[in-house]
Formats: C-alpha cells, sequence, structure tokens
C-alpha cells in the first residue's frame, strides 16, 4: 500500500510542478527512472529475488517503468512550456 500511495501522490506532485508551486526540484531524468524510488529499489533487488519466478512480476516491472516514463514525459512538456500537454 505505501508503494501504490507513493505512485498516487506523483499526479499531485507533477500538478504542482506545472502550476509552479512545487517545492521539489524534480528533473526528468530522474522522475522517468523506475529503479530510484522504493518500489522500483525492491522490484530490482528483493522482489526479483523472491518473485521474479512468477509469471506477473515481469508484466509488474514493465508496467511501473511505463509510468515512471510517462510522468517524465509530462514533467518535460511541462518544462518546456506545454502546461495543456502536460
Amino acid at each position: 500500500n505505501t508503494a501504490i500511495d507513493a505512485h498516487v501522490k506523483w499526479k499531485e506532485r507533477l500538478q504542482e510542478h506545472i502550476a509552479g508551486r512545487d517545492k521539489e526540484n524534480l528533473t526528468v531524468g530522474a522522475v522517468a527512472r523506475d529503479d530510484l524510488c522504493a518500489l522500483g529499489v525492491w522490484l530490482n533487488q528483493d522482489g526479483k529475488t523472491h518473485y521474479g519466478h512468477l509469471p506477473g512480476f515481469e508484466p509488474l516491472c514493465q508496467v511501473h517503468a511505463r509510468f515512471h516514463r510517462c510522468a517524465g514525459e509530462v514533467l518535460a512538456a511541462a518544462e518546456n512550456g506545454q502546461n495543456a500537454e502536460a
């Protein structure tokens, strides 16, 4: 649940950034990486070790990576002044 909540909050974090109200120093490169958040670290370490053999593990990794790529694209659009697209 903690990992889910953290990713749900990305919507708020990105909206704050788009509106110019964020106090974070978000970078496209960091946001787009799927191995920096707690879930990404877990997926690449303990998760892979204990659950990597399960059929649902790789699709989870793919969806997680896609989430971060999309969040990075939203941030990039905002930084390029394309707030409506973001």
